[in-house]
C-alpha cells in the first residue's frame, strides 16, 4: 500500500510538471506565432486577428486553424497574380 502510494505522488508530480511546461509552451507559442493582435489581461492568451484562445483551445484546434490561415494566404497570393 505504502509503495502505491509513493507511486501515485510520483506520477501526480509527473503530471503537475507537465502541465507547467505545456502552459509555458503555449504562452511561447501565443507571442511568437507572428499577430500583433494580442489580448492578455488577467492571463489570458488570445488573438484577434486568428481568433484562438492559445490558453483554452486545443492544440488540434491551433493547429488547424494555422493551416487554415496559411491556405488562405497561398490562395490569396495566387489570385493577385
Amino acid at each position: 500500500m505504502k509503495n502505491q502510494s509513493i507511486k501515485i505522488m510520483g506520477m501526480r508530480d509527473k503530471l503537475i510538471e507537465a502541465e507547467k511546461e505545456i502552459k509555458i509552451l503555449r504562452e511561447i507559442l501565443w507571442l511568437r506565432h507572428g499577430c500583433s493582435n494580442l489580448y492578455g489581461d488577467d492571463g489570458e492568451m488570445q488573438c484577434g486577428s486568428c481568433i484562438l484562445d492559445f490558453k483554452r483551445d486545443s492544440a488540434q484546434k491551433i493547429k488547424d486553424r494555422f493551416e487554415e490561415i496559411g491556405r488562405d494566404a497561398i490562395i490569396e497570393h495566387f489570385e493577385k497574380i
